[in-house]
């Protein structure tokens, strides 16, 4: 049995849902020490002729979650940011994330573990258990980031497809990083991070964004220390369509439904080639190189920064990389290269080639795929990340 405590964050707005969530949470092998739950939506909503019932859902959820409290195997914080309301600086899921973070790091020790749950999401009974074991096994580790797998099923074929192209970019998105052995491969889903306590405080805790907040957590943990992505579970996150965040599943599958795929499309292997480029010449480089010339997207006054802090050239390597990171891929992706369904189409045949599953790219266009087509799409490409995150590509395929 480990000596860490286990303490689990989930932020709530109109779930009520949650109350049966976190009853099931008492089935899990290993039970957590404590979960702190943040009840919350901005103040404005008691105004609000067409959100007043979200105010009115929580404040019920709320009630609830008092009365159960002294039934559970685990202590139950919950964080009133409902009966007022937040200020319009300090809303959001993020701000929520992060007042149940910032709770479970007033009482928790530096090697304790802090889960990222949502209510919306499933989970195996021995979730718990299994992630415990990642950090068991090596204590270097300060987060982990749990591979997913949207459940579809009850929702309807247009749903359904919209979710299942969304995770299709993602999965290409990231085993074309793995591929190129770039050095930030991760894709943040916020229901599936889990990070030691002492992680949280080397990181400076939570940064809330309008949305993103957990991607940016897992890339400054990328420039502090180790990032796991392997273990032997999967957290199966909801499709519901949302527009609580702006980026996201939700908002993903929101667009998706009117065939809006701009901000996720899939991207060519080119793009992949030339940022794996980039970053062999950041691993080649010499101090008294013309490095501005040979990495244009470092700027000239960065290099002259990193030139004076460097006492070696592993260090300013290392700054080099820390400032062409995770967000600046998406960024280089996104500025060079713009969505259509049939470029997309031809993007998504050459990795499933790659995959060695030719025959499944017999499509002219990504909005003509077939639901059942879409379905061994996804189990392709989770087989193909899944080897990835386990460092067992090699052995498959390559």
């Amino acid at each position: 049995m480990s000596s860490r405590s286990i303490f689990i964050s989930i932020p709530v707005m109109d779930e009520p849902q949650v109350i049966s969530f976190i009853e099931r949470l008492a089935s899990q092998t290993q039970l957590p020490h404590t979960v702190a739950v943040c009840v919350n939506h901005p103040k404005t909503f008691w105004n609000s002729k067409d959100k007043r019932n979200i105010a009115e859902t929580n404040i019920e959820t709320l009630r609830k979650l008092q009365k159960s409290a002294d039934n559970l195997p685990f202590a139950l914080k919950i964080i009133d940011c409902c009966t007022v309301g937040t200020d319009e600086k300090h809303i959001g899921v993020g701000w929520a994330r992060k007042y149940a973070l910032d709770f479970i790091n007033t009482i928790a020790a530096p090697d304790d573990i802090m889960f990222w749950m949502d209510a919306d999401t499933v989970y195996p009974d021995n979730y718990i258990e299994e992630v415990l074991k990642v950090f068991e096994y090596d204590t270097q580790i300060l987060a982990l980031t749990v591979p997913y797998y949207h459940l579809i099923d009850g929702f309807d074929s247009r749903q359904q497809i919209a979710a299942l192209r969304y995770e299709i970019y993602m999965r290409s998105y990231l085993i074309n990083l793995y591929r190129i052995k770039h050095p930030y491969t991760f894709t943040a889903i916020g229901s599936g991070i889990v990070s030691t306590v002492g992680a949280y405080r080397k990181a400076g805790g939570l940064t809330p964004v309008k949305s993103g907040e957990d991607f940016y957590f897992i890339q400054k943990l990328f420039k502090i220390g180790k990032v796991s992505a392997w273990c032997n579970v999967v957290c199966n996150p909801s499709i519901r369509a949302s527009n609580r965040v702006f980026f996201g599943t939700g908002p993903a599958i929101r667009k998706g439904l009117v065939n809006d795929w701009e901000s996720y499309p899939v991207y060519p292997f080119s793009l992949f080639e030339e940022i794996g480029n980039i970053y062999k010449k950041i691993g080649g480089l010499r101090l008294p190189d013309n490095v501005a010339e040979s990495i244009n997207v470092i700027s000239e006054a960065d290099i002259c920064k990193f030139r004076a802090n460097s006492r070696t050239r592993e260090q300013f390597i290392k700054f080099c990389t820390e400032k062409f990171d995770a967000l600046r891929t998406l960024q280089y992706l996104k500025s060079h290269y713009k969505q259509d369904d049939s470029t997309d189409a031809d993007n998504l045949r050459e990795l499933l080639t790659w995959c060695g599953q030719p025959q499944l790219g017999e499509f002219p266009g990504l909005s003509v795929i077939t639901l059942p087509q879409w379905l061994q799409i996804r189990e392709v490409l989770f087989g193909v990340e899944m080897l990835f995150r386990g460092g067992k590509v090699g052995l498959i395929i390559c």
